[in-house]
């Protein structure tokens, strides 16, 4: 089934600038019809009637809002608009957004709210294009770290499956502070995560002062001196998102989860393995884990371990994989000899691959067994 996405920006946040982007990252989708209709810079009642009404005659089954400040006359407007027309609708939009939540709500739609989406420093003494890009590039690599990409499209994605299994759908009512956003990150590091959250709370604080150098001050020299310290903010909240990833990809420990085509969420954790389906490993290293302790010590310790252990698990080829979990469904888990015979027909089956990780481990003595299968 494929589904018809309409995306509908009004105005720009961060959160807007890729979004479209983050649902199919390779262009191979084929359960996907996209259209984006932006308004621009501007968003103005006349110009949010205007492109409402041209994304209808798409007739999407799912629409997504974004735009600075939810509560806004324009996306007020445009909420009633989709609401009319009967289409489901998610608001994606900044911290003051939260303002529009109990109006969202009484139409029945869902949000997702970014509190690190802060608003640029839009003084005519300070702003020219290129600060403007240097802004958004820098706070798009504070989004993607932090988890706010990851929240965007994984909510999306579970619209658009329930839309396919044509089931209710539940739109996400969801407020993105520090913790929430980095649950979504697909960091592991601690101290990784310690600098996501750094940079996610000091993006979070960049509309503190542009919303007073934009909106109060009245002095020039003091708005353009405020607007500037703010940008500096969001460029070192963007280094320490880079620092962070960086650390990740240091221990090659870096999640990664790219779409296959018919929208699923694949997943790896090493450079250089295959991504695999996230729920064939959560379900292959819960039927593993079953197996009984007291069989486990009548095995070779360092073979079950490989077999156990996620990260290795995953050097096994995806195929290879479901002839094991098929296998130990089917056999008996409390006999020793077929355990440890589907134990070894796997490390066969892959022997290349477990020689060399053997020997990076220094694990000598299964090396041998390995070897001589």
């Amino acid at each position: 089934m494929v589904v018809k996405v309409g995306f509908l920006k009004l105005g720009n946040i961060g959160s807007a600038t890729l979004i479209e982007f983050l649902l199919d990252e390779r262009a191979e989708r084929k359960d996907l019809d996209v259209r984006v209709i932006s308004s621009g810079a501007k968003l103005s009642l006349e110009q949010g009637e205007e492109i409402v009404k041209k994304l209808l005659e798409f007739d999407p089954q799912l629409i997504i809002l974004t735009s600075p400040n939810a509560t806004l006359p324009a996306p007020s407007k445009v909420r009633e608009r989709i609401k009319e027309a009967n289409k489901p609708c998610i608001n994606v939009s900044d911290n003051p957004g939260k303002g529009a939540i109990e109006h969202i709500e009484s139409l029945g739609q869902g949000y997702i709210i970014v509190e690190a989406d802060s608003m640029l420093g839009a003084r005519r003494e300070f702003l020219d294009p290129i600060e403007m890009a240097i802004f958004n590039s820098d706070i798009i690599k504070v989004l993607a770290v932090t988890g706010v990409f990851n929240a965007l499209y994984t909510e999306i994605d579970k619209v658009l499956q329930q839309i396919k299994d044509k089931k209710d759908i539940k739109l996400p009512k969801i407020i993105l502070d520090k913790h929430k956003a980095i649950a979504y990150s697909t960091l592991t590091n601690p101290y990784a995560i310690s600098k996501a959250i750094a940079a996610y709370e000091i993006s979070s604080k960049v509309s503190d002062l542009t919303v007073e150098a934009c909106f109060k001050l009245k002095d020039w020299e003091r708005y353009t001196l405020l607007a500037s310290a703010a940008h500096e903010m969001m460029r070192y909240a963007s280094k320490l998102a880079d620092e962070a990833r960086e650390m990740d990809k240091g221990s090659d420990s870096l999640r990664r989860k790219p779409h296959y085509d018919d929208g699923t969420i694949l997943i790896k954790q090493r450079l250089i393995e295959k991504p695999r389906r996230e729920e064939f490993v959560v379900e292959a290293k819960e039927v593993l884990n079953r197996i009984p302790l007291r069989l486990q010590k009548e095995l070779s310790d360092k073979l079950l371990a490989l077999l156990l252990e996620s990260q290795n698990l995953s050097k096994i080829e995806a195929d290879t994989q479901r002839k094991i979990v098929s296998k130990l469904r089917e056999e008996k888990l409390d006999d020793p000899e077929v355990l440890e015979s589907l134990i070894l027909a796997s490390l066969k089956a892959e022997k290349e691959r477990f020689s060399s990780l053997l020997r990076e481990l220094h694990c000598f003595d299964a090396l041998k067994m390995v070897e001589g299968i």
